[in-house]
């Protein structure tokens, strides 16, 4: 079963053992609110598991060198009109690291059990060099693999935060 959620989700006597939510937190108003409608819908021992980006994209090593000398910086947008959207380029309100995400979800009652990160190529132009190599099966199957054995390490500096967390 797919639900949406928007303010709440309608259905209120239902109960939900797994919840996907990707890429969102870090776009909603009241994240908290957000999770508190997913924990209300959520079983007794059941699954949340949580995308979102690393420190708003700026994680991997090329995004934290940008950061360290002042050319990247984390913005949160302040309003949604379509002049913010174009001076701020994705609608982050929040970013968050594998602590603040940790430490927000232990403090709302779930029992975080992974939080590891993905997407490790990164850097000026990865986009638009890696278009063609992508195209060519055995080029991409050698980026795929450079990707998982970036995700394999455990290294704590990939594009995108996963969790998976239990409801007590």
């Amino acid at each position: 079963m797919y639900l949406k959620v928007q303010d709440e989700i309608i259905r209120r006597n239902i109960e939900i053992f797994k919840i996907i939510c990707g890429e969102v937190l870090e776009h909603v108003a009241d994240h908290t609110v957000a999770l508190r409608e997913m924990m209300r819908v959520l079983q007794p021992g059941g699954t949340l598991i949580i995308s979102t980006p690393n420190l708003n994209a700026n994680a991997t090593v090329w995004g934290r060198f940008l950061r360290l000398i002042g050319v990247r910086s984390f913005k949160p947008i302040t309003e949604f009109s379509s002049t913010e959207l174009a001076n701020h380029g994705d609608a982050h309100v929040r970013e968050f690291s594998k602590k603040t995400m940790r430490d927000w979800l232990e403090g709302q009652n779930l029992d975080v059990t992974a939080i590891t990160t993905a997407s490790f190529i990164d850097g000026p132009a990865f986009d638009t060099l890696l278009k063609i190599p992508l195209r060519i099966p055995p080029l991409r199957w050698l980026i795929i693999v450079c990707e998982n054995l970036c995700s394999w390490t455990g290294m704590p500096f990939g594009r995108h935060l996963i969790v998976k967390a239990f409801k007590k």
